[in-house]
């Protein structure tokens, strides 16, 4: 367990990274070399980058998490300071997680100009990363993708301004306090994903497009350019959102298995609600091998709605 320094701005990656005077120069040179659980990178300053950074480093289940941290010139954290990362006008994408990117902290950096700001996508073997106090601007493409990570957590994340998706969520992530604006779609969840507490607005698109058995809860959704919550997949659950001013429906469904709770809108253009239930498919009642008094019947039936209408003719 060990601290180590990033100076972009005067540092050196010939230096040993040990001290603030000995800082390194790059963040793809830092994540390199730290590996142990435990470990604290300090990133000071800046820098611009011509290829993605490639994180694969592995603090493993039973350490300590490894955290690379955004400070100020006094190597401390503060409110507003990041780490800032430039790329070469979306030719490439800022940050990008490997198989191996395991109980890694990343907090206070800013990516701009990039095709994908930060995008993991290793095929669902990047488990338990947390990404904190991100700031993603102006990229081509999305803001913040977690594409092949499970269990991730983005808390308190920005993006903003981007070709793209604001977020997106892979299955089973999660995202808390966090603001999307100004994108093409503001978040995307997908499987088993939790979108909580966040500022969903002015985007051209949908504000949320949601997936299957994902959790929507007491976020504001307000002036996107399409539906305040998109869902096309059954077991979506919205509880307690605002949802208003939005181009189309405040919640359009497309599947009738939704249990919606306490949400509130106003002022959408097309309504309220809109749902597209599934068909259903007529039960054939029979009263085979009835016995008065008996009470049996079999009841055979290929529907797959959960509501059912049944006449006894």
């Amino acid at each position: 367990m060990a601290t180590f320094y990033l100076n972009g701005l005067a540092g050196s990656d010939a230096a040993d990274g040990t001290t603030s005077g000995n800082a390194w120069a790059t963040l793809q040179h830092a994540l390199d070399t730290v590996e142990d659980p435990g470990d604290i990178l300090l990133c000071y300053g800046s820098e611009s980058i011509t290829s993605q950074i490639e994180c694969d480093i592995n603090a493993g289940e039973d350490g300590a998490y490894i955290e690379v941290v955004g400070v100020n010139s006094d190597w401390e954290e503060e409110d507003g300071v990041y780490y800032v990362i430039t790329a070469n006008g979306g030719l490439t994408n800022g940050i990008r997680w490997y198989a191996a990117c395991n109980f890694v902290h990343f907090r206070n950096f800013e990516i701009t100009n990039a095709y994908i700001g930060l995008i993991c996508q290793n095929y669902h073997n990047a488990f338990n990363n947390i990404i904190e106090n991100f700031k993603v601007h102006d990229c081509d493409n999305d803001g913040i993708a977690i594409v092949g990570a499970q269990f991730t957590a983005v808390i308190k994340c920005k993006s903003y301004n981007n070709g793209g998706e604001g977020f997106y969520l892979g299955a089973y992530n999660v995202m808390l306090f966090c603001k999307s604006y100004n994108n093409i779609v503001g978040v995307n969840s997908n499987t088993g994903g939790l979108v909580m507490n966040g500022l969903i607005y002015g985007n051209s698109g949908d504000g949320v497009v949601a997936g299957t058995n994902s959790l929507c809860i007491n976020n504001v959704i307000d002036d996107n350019g399409g539906d305040g919550i998109s869902i096309g997949y059954n077991n979506f659950r919205p509880i307690l959102n605002r949802i208003t001013n939005n181009v189309n429906y405040g919640l359009d469904n497309l599947d009738d298995r939704l249990l919606e709770h306490y949400n509130a809108f106003y002022n959408n253009d097309d309504g309220a609600k809109h749902y597209n239930p599934i068909n259903h498919t007529d039960l054939e009642l029979s009263a085979d091998g009835y016995t008065a008094g008996s009470g049996e019947y079999n009841l055979v039936s290929a529907a797959e709605g959960l509501n059912v209408e049944v006449s006894l003719d």
